[in-house]
């Protein structure tokens, strides 16, 4: 609390406190805290003397709290086991007169950096735009819709609203730089995929933990890493037999199960205990035999805590050989550049790839090329298998993919969520060398059409769907990429 008459301070409460927000009379501060005795967070109030009584707990992780006076409503961002983070409306005397979250604006995509209207009507957040680029959006909770505040193809952080303009920032040549703009007339809707969140299994659990005494409930430090742990054994998602995920309380080490295509069992399970250093240990049933591999990446550089641009370094084995590598990223409005290398130190291998893409409003635009060498040539989908393979070559590409359908009001649901149907055009120059006769190489090109979909807030699975034309043949391919 901050004296502005006597110049001088003094501390309210002494806490780990992940956001705060003062109440309408100003004598009421509540604040949250991670809970250590499972995935969630605890409330607290805090009166101007300073005496502080627990609110609640809540199995949801809170990253912020803005409250909003015209309303006289609390809002939250929060994020579930194994989902992104989510807009939340904070009710503390909700069900059994315990906390409960109501969601606002949630989907597969993180919605942060909450500000909130004088009026109290509108809010901005930042979110991922349909070019991949993080950008301002709006939601107008009188009329439930959301849009867009920035155009596709501009980086956008931290909107806020005022006098019908929106300011935020963007990166420019120097730098950031504060961005003012007039709101627009025509607003772009979006999609604003509601999540129906299970409210009785949450009161249940907000029961369970009231049971006891607050002084049982705030742990030692000591024993926060065992009680952290235990909440790796029950997962927290379960689509069997595709998907059993699972993560520890703090979200610091997370494991998945999942069934292949060929009817085996693949398991990853993925540390950050010793951050920003991230291990990972991933295992993928094979009829002849798993293949296992653990890896680990470290970031040497970051513009930004949210990596306009970043340098990775990497190191990973297959228990049969040793690689290292390391990659560049840089991303700047309508631009994304970049560059990684690999090198297998046992078997002398090396790998290296360069990538540039061009965003447009609808459509993206990418060129790349690899070259290996010791290494076999990755197999591509829509790139036809040439007679021999040999482990020297190169591959270049070109493709241009453009969103041919939104489906905005596309059909939605906690476990399944269909998004836009893009159509595309490709070619591909694969070469192999092997320093005699058998060099080979092949031009290709085609069509192709994705489909965007989603499942469980978890798994991004998109279906692909073209035709290859060579200068001997043409040919129709089909295939599922997931992504995680």
């Amino acid at each position: 609390e901050y004296d502005w008459n006597k110049d001088s301070k003094r501390s309210l409460v002494q806490a780990e406190i992940r956001d705060f927000l003062v109440l309408q009379d100003g004598y009421k501060v509540i604040y949250a805290s991670d809970s250590k005795n499972g995935y969630g967070s605890k409330l607290f109030q805090v009166d101007e003397q300073g005496d502080k009584v627990r609110l609640g707990q809540i199995s949801y992780k809170i990253g912020e709290m803005q409250y909003c006076e015209e309303s006289d409503r609390m809002l939250v961002v929060a994020k579930a086991p194994q989902s992104s983070w989510g807009i939340y409306e904070l009710n503390l005397q909700g069900f059994d007169n315990k906390p409960v979250l109501t969601p606002i604006v949630n989907s597969f995509k993180p919605e942060m950096h909450l500000f909130i209207s004088d009026s109290g009507e509108k809010i901005a957040f930042t979110s991922v735009n349909d070019d991949g680029f993080r950008g301002i959006q709006g939601y107008d909770q009188q009329e439930g819709i959301r849009y867009k505040l920035t155009g596709s193809g501009y980086y956008g952080e931290e909107g806020v609203i005022l006098d019908g303009h929106l300011y935020y920032l963007t990166f420019a040549e120097q730098g950031e730089a504060l961005v003012r703009k007039p709101l627009p007339e025509k607003r772009e809707l979006l999609e604003v995929y509601p999540e129906q969140i299970g409210e009785p299994e949450n009161d249940e659990y907000i029961r369970e933990n009231l049971k006891e005494e607050i002084a049982e409930l705030e742990l030692e430090e000591d024993s926060f890493w065992p009680q952290n742990l235990a909440g790796l054994f029950p997962p927290s998602l379960r689509l069997p037999p595709f998907l059993i995920a699972g993560q520890d309380n703090a979200g610091l080490n997370t494991y998945w199960f999942n069934l292949n295509p060929q009817g085996q069992i693949d398991f990853t399970l993925t540390s950050q205990i010793w951050q920003p250093l991230n291990l990972r240990f991933s295992s993928q049933g094979r009829k002849e035999e798993r293949l296992n591999r653990l890896t680990a990446s470290y970031p040497l550089y970051r513009s930004s805590p949210d990596g306009l641009t970043q340098i990775v370094l990497t190191a990973g084995t297959d228990f049969k050989n040793l690689e290292i590598g390391g990659s560049l990223r840089w991303r700047y409005p309508e631009h994304i550049f970049g560059l990684d290398l690999q090198s297998e130190l046992l078997a002398g291998g090396f790998k290296g790839q360069l990538n540039y893409s061009y965003l447009r409003d609808r459509g993206r635009f990418s060129i790349g090329g690899s070259y290996v060498s010791g290494i076999d040539l990755p197999n591509k989908l829509r790139v036809p298998a040439l007679s021999k393979t040999t482990n020297e070559g190169y591959h270049i590409s070109a493709e241009y993919n453009e969103r041919l359908v939104a489906i905005n009001q596309g059909r939605w649901n906690p476990n399944i969520f269909i998004g836009g149907l893009y159509g595309g055009i490709f070619a591909d120059y694969i070469s192999q060398t092997s320093g005699n006769d058998n060099d080979e190489s092949q031009l290709s090109g085609g069509l192709e059409l994705k489909l965007e979909t989603g499942l469980a807030n978890a798994i991004h699975p998109i279906p692909r769907l073209g035709l290859t034309i060579s200068r001997d043949s043409w040919q129709p391919f089909f295939g599922l990429e997931i992504t995680f």
